[in-house]
């Protein structure tokens, strides 16, 4: 284990800057690159995920 976490969110189309689930901003230059093959590792960010796939805060 790498020990970084895996955060899920959007991009902005403007700035380039990530928003993620948890509410944690990251600047372009910091993101690192998309993970496709697996979900996020954030305990936040997947406790929102779970939420939304419930049909919860969206």
């Amino acid at each position: 284990m790498s020990g970084y976490e895996i955060h899920s969110g959007q991009r902005s189309w403007w700035s380039g800057d990530l928003t993620t689930l948890c509410g944690l901003r990251i600047p372009s230059r910091d993101v690192k690159g998309k993970a496709w093959f697996s979900g996020p590792t954030c305990p936040a960010c997947k406790r929102v995920k779970k939420q939304q796939k419930k049909g919860g805060r969206r």
